[in-house]
């Protein structure tokens, strides 16, 4: 066996040292904002990195197409992509991510950048201000928890630990997203804008499966598919029970009569307009008019709705 000699082993000793912390001082977090922290294995095991710059291409760090579970400091975001300079499938992320093979992005990842608190451009080619783009969802209320969000339309979360589990979103400003209890856009589906703070509210806690982006794109009809634009905008969705759960009779003009649902509508989802809603058919007895979806009629003073129109529609 051949000897090295002492002086050559404490140079090469040196040398790694020096090499080591050459890479720590890319890793470690700044006092100010923690940045991003990525494993080569899930559940956060194996070679770590940490980031506090944006990272156009990972093949200088040697994780390009390694990534498998990731920690997002609190309070930030996070844009991750298949391909350098922020192309290809990009999924933003904040909170943790134990096995990113849930959302289709473990050992795909090429670069990364934060996007909160700033003007980025994603792939659906709009610009925002902030940290919501597209929809961001959370597996507890109050937008807590394990979190995602997504900025293309998701047919089938049943690979995600978040596959029935959403409990609170949130969806960029001017943005309109259908979420629904099955794979494919099926059983019951509600449009959601806005935030929503507990789903439980909406009768959609833990039972979301699919989601997709409706706004600017043809309206849903009354079987959760979707017919050409119409030439009136205005959809309003009424539910007989409050929460806006239970049967729903859609209306997309003025009605003079609802029929065989007349006093039975107790909440209101608007998708578009405003509408006017009265208890009595012909518009007659106490109306009130609405500007956003009501949980409860009767908290604006409506025990019945008998007849519903649009008003100042969009232009």
């Amino acid at each position: 066996m051949s000897r090295i000699p002492i002086q050559a082993r404490v140079l090469s000793l040196a040398v790694a040292v020096l090499a080591l912390g050459t890479v720590a001082s890319v890793a470690q977090p700044r006092q100010a904002g923690g940045g991003i922290t990525v494993f080569d294995d899930v559940n956060f095991q194996g070679t770590t990195l940490t980031f506090n710059g944006d990272v156009p291409d990972l093949s200088r760090f040697n994780l390009n197409d390694r990534i498998s579970s990731l920690q997002v400091s609190p309070d930030e975001s996070w844009e991750v992509c298949e391909n350098n300079n922020y192309s290809g499938r990009c999924v933003i992320m904040s909170g943790v991510a134990r096995d990113l093979r849930s959302l289709g992005m473990s050992d795909n990842i090429t670069s990364m950048r934060r996007v909160q608190g700033r003007q980025a451009r994603f792939n659906s080619g709009r610009r925002y201000d902030g940290d919501v783009v597209g929809i961001a969802v959370s597996d507890d209320v109050n937008f807590q928890g394990v979190a995602a969000t997504f900025t293309s339309d998701v047919s089938d979360l049943h690979d995600s630990p978040l596959n029935d589990r959403i409990s609170s979103l949130r969806v960029a400003p001017g943005e309109s997203w259908q979420v629904c209890e099955h794979a494919n856009y099926g059983g019951r589906c509600v449009i959601v804008s806005g935030s929503e703070r507990d789903l439980g509210m909406l009768g959609m806690n833990d039972v979301i499966s699919s989601m997709r982006r409706v706004d600017g794109r043809a309206n849903r009809d009354d079987r959760g598919g979707f017919n050409e634009p119409r030439q009136s905008r205005s959809e309003i969705v009424l539910f007989d029970r409050p929460g806006y759960r239970g049967a729903t009779q859609n209306e997309t003009g003025a009605t003079a009569n609802l029929g065989a649902f007349r006093n039975r509508a107790q909440s209101a989802q608007i998708l578009d307009g405003a509408w006017e809603l009265c208890e009595e058919p012909g518009w007659g007895g106490r109306c009130m008019r609405i500007e956003s979806s009501v949980p409860d009629l009767q908290t604006i003073g409506l025990r019945g709705v008998g007849s519903a129109r649009p008003i100042d529609p969009i232009r």
